[in-house]
């Protein structure tokens, strides 16, 4: 009699190119969370499925998923695999890596190469939810370079989590607006011809932000969406999904402009020349003087090696006045602006002040000299 057939208990299996596979890790790698927390968040979940393979990680407080293509296509199937140990297998080897699940290993070889990497089952990985609501198409470009512009003032101080997240809003006029704010300056972003992303305010986490901001420079359109307890952006290759920071954000209308304040018209570029050469004898947090008389802007550092100064054509004809800032946080001001020219709308030596572009207002608090 012939004998039983027996099932395959052969696991998932493919060849990646090299270059796809790290271009793959590489673009979930900073949501890779820490092993000690749960020992499968050190781990991607490997998912493939026809000529393409979707590698995804987490932390718990972001996921990332990205597509690569397959180069020669296996059994289809799930299985996890160390993120560091993959990594540095793909950085050791020359040419296309084949992966299989065999029983508690996945067998990572390239040519002669041959690893085993200890893995633990695939229901070790976080359970993964979809995010609710409708996917929108947005400008991606325009998003990214928003939320590069905000991202500059965003709070590393995770004792206050709202200051580490960016402020997703609606402007005055129902178009988006983003806000950052780490207590001594704040950016105001509105982005025109762009709707609002939410039907309310949500607080995009700054981590989030920045991954978003990566995606979005690399793509033409992206998709996002949210259910105002996590937000998802889409890419065309990539998914960025984040938990979204709860909390009260500061008050920041009653700090933006009002009328009564003086006005200083400057070129952004002549400016941005003469704070970088001033800061040259600058410690990064030392204060720079900035020096307003009729039509001249003097800009004056005094560091431990010397004092240096370089007086610039402004527009202004109120009173003089003198008022110092963060060096670095200055030389951020100027970078941010969106235009040819700033406005500046001067405070007082108690008082913030406030660098106005096309897009970006930028509100900086003064320093003792």
């Amino acid at each position: 009699a012939a004998a039983p057939a027996v099932a395959s208990k052969a696991g998932p299996a493919a060849t990646i190119e090299r270059s796809e596979l790290a271009a793959g890790l590489a673009a979930v790698a900073r949501a890779v969370g820490s092993p000690t927390v749960v020992p499968a968040l050190g781990d991607v979940l490997i998912r493939l499925d026809g000529s393409e393979a979707t590698i995804t990680a987490t932390d718990l407080d972001v996921v990332m998923k990205t597509s690569v293509a397959l180069s020669i296509e296996g059994r289809d199937g799930t299985m996890l695999a160390p993120a560091k140990l993959l990594s540095n297998v793909v950085t050791a080897v020359d040419g296309p890596i084949s992966i299989e699940l065999d029983g508690d290993n996945v067998i990572a070889s390239s040519g002669d190469f041959v690893a085993n990497l200890a893995t633990r089952p695939v229901a070790d990985f976080p359970q993964l939810t979809d995010v609710g609501g409708e996917l929108t198409e947005i400008d991606a470009s325009l998003f990214g370079l928003a939320l590069g512009s905000a991202l500059v003032a965003v709070s590393r101080d995770v004792a206050r989590p709202v200051l580490t997240a960016i402020l997703v809003d609606r402007s005055e006029n129902d178009t988006l607006r983003l806000v950052a704010t780490d207590s001594y300056r704040m950016i105001v972003v509105d982005v025109d011809g762009m709707d609002p992303l939410a039907d309310g305010p949500i607080l995009l986490p700054g981590k989030a932000a920045a991954l978003m901001a990566n995606i979005a420079i690399r793509n033409d359109l992206v998709a996002f969406r949210t259910d105002m307890q996590r937000v998802e952006m889409v890419g065309d290759t990539t998914t960025v999904i984040a938990r979204l920071t709860e909390g009260q954000f500061p008050d920041y209308r009653r700090l933006l402009p009002s009328d009564k304040m003086p006005i200083v018209a400057v070129d952004r570029d002549a400016l941005a020349k003469a704070v970088r050469r001033v800061r040259t004898l600058l410690d990064a947090e030392r204060p720079l003087s900035l020096e307003f008389g009729l039509d001249s802007l003097t800009i004056r550092a005094t560091g431990t090696n010397g004092n240096a100064h370089e007086t610039i054509v402004c527009s202004y004809d109120g009173d003089p006045v003198t008022i110092a800032f963060s060096g670095a946080y200055l030389a951020d001001a100027v970078n941010v602006i969106d235009s040819e020219a700033i406005e500046i709308m001067l405070g007082t030596a108690a008082k913030p002040s406030i660098f106005v572009g096309d897009s970006v207002r930028y509100l900086l608090m003064p320093v003792k000299v």
